[in-house]
């Protein structure tokens, strides 16, 4: 029997990688919009049916509820993901959004307003496997060369989630004769189909753990206080603190001047737009710039959102500033992520990451609280100007880290 040619062998194998690693991109990259879309979704309807179910003052706390979850879960997942393998994991994050849907749903049908918190909770946990996406691309990535493009094309997904989450939520919030009851329905269905495209996934052997790898470690103490790590952590905290406390005020207060859900959900499309899209050019300008300057351009620019958002509240003003929140985020979460990934060893990867997520999810809990207070006791203008001094205070921050003398003491 004549055998194949090593060469035609070694060539067909390659293809055939190259082949499942695309696949498995699609995949990743569907994965990161569907649940964004529930995220996107949640943004759009928690607020308003908590000021259904509960005076305005506590309207946000089903939104602060599901970051809690998220913060609760987040540094769980990697256990998981190295324990039943990246599909199983992202499989069972599904199963859980389906159960928080479920919950959910039956909190609007009874009019229960805790039931309502406690399935805004879960939904976290699920909202928590939504930050793995980016590194399972890095998995993926055949080379340290692609692995950028790949996890920027991973996280560009998130546009499928922007346009989906807000329209699933404006189009099934009157399905049936209960306000918002479809639309749990709908997420239901939205975190199946997720499973069910993740089961294609070929990632599904445990991986090994990064605090497993041999080489020097410090202490937790020495890594939080290093000033790379702090600046990183910071910027990521403030970032998606910032665009937390303006983006979840934003239903409640385009109702308070009379826009209909669907204009809402539209500004919330092109803001979720505006959060992914610049993933597609942060990597190359990260390159071409800096990090830090990259992170400076995302303060400016969620300056230039609270300009416009307190100049006036017609349409074009919500929609302009929430997409310069969006951008902003972009920048300085991504900025802050790449800039965490060089303050650390791989033997320290594990805790440094998990320790980031822990701070990120934190401010986005108390953002998320107060964004609902603020918005009701002292109006919107109120709520962007707090915002402010954190924006200049991370300027300052990171302006001050790229000193020479703080660049060489990280």
């Amino acid at each position: 029997m004549q055998k194949m040619p090593v060469e035609v062998r070694m060539t067909t194998s390659t293809s055939d990688y190259r082949s499942r690693t695309r696949l498995d991109l699609l995949i990743l990259a569907m994965g990161q919009g569907l649940s964004g879309s529930v995220i996107s979704l949640l943004t759009a309807v928690s607020s308003l049916v908590g000021a259904m179910l509960a005076p305005d003052r506590l309207a946000t706390l089903p939104v602060t509820a599901t970051v809690i979850g998220a913060a609760v879960m987040v540094y769980s997942v990697s256990t998981l993901m190295l324990r039943l393998g990246r599909r199983r994991a992202f499989i069972l994050g599904s199963a859980i959004g389906a159960i928080g849907s479920c919950v959910a749903a039956a909190a609007v049908y009874l009019g229960n307003f805790p039931l309502f918190v406690g399935g805004a909770f879960i939904l976290g946990l699920f909202t928590a496997f939504n930050q793995y996406y980016r590194f399972a691309a890095a998995d993926v990535s055949p080379s340290k060369e692609f692995r950028v493009r790949a996890i920027s094309y991973v996280t560009a997904g998130g546009i499928l989630g922007g346009f989906i989450g807000p329209f699933v939520a404006n189009s099934s919030a009157d399905i049936v004769l209960i306000p918002f009851l479809g639309t749990f329905f709908a997420l239901f269905a939205i975190c199946g189909l997720l499973a069910a495209v993740q089961s294609v996934l070929s990632l599904d052997e445990p991986g090994q753990a990064a605090s497993e790898s041999v080489g020097a470690r410090r202490s937790m103490w020495e890594i939080s206080t290093s000033p790379g790590f702090l600046v990183a952590t910071i910027n990521c905290a403030i970032g998606f603190g910032v665009m937390t406390l303006l983006m979840n005020a934003t239903p409640l207060a385009m109702k308070i001047c009379g826009f209909s859900l669907g204009l809402s959900a539209s500004v919330l499309q092109w803001h979720f737009v505006a959060m992914y899209a610049p993933a597609l050019i942060s990597g190359p300008l990260m390159a071409k710039l800096g990090i830090r300057p990259v992170i400076l351009i995302g303060a400016v620019v969620n300056l230039i959102g609270i300009a416009t958002a307190v100049y006036g509240v017609s349409y074009m003003h919500f929609w302009f500033a929430l997409v310069c929140f969006g951008i902003g985020w972009c920048f300085m979460f991504n900025g802050g992520t790449a800039l965490l990934t060089t303050t650390y060893t791989e033997a320290e990867k594990q805790r440094a990451q998990g320790l980031n997520s822990f701070v990120v999810y934190v401010t986005n809990a108390v953002a998320s609280l107060g964004s609902g207070f603020v918005l009701a006791v002292a109006g919107w203008t109120t709520v962007n100007l707090v915002a402010v001094p954190v924006l200049l205070a991370s300027i300052a921050l990171t302006l001050w880290s790229a000193r020479p003398l703080v660049r060489k003491a990280e």
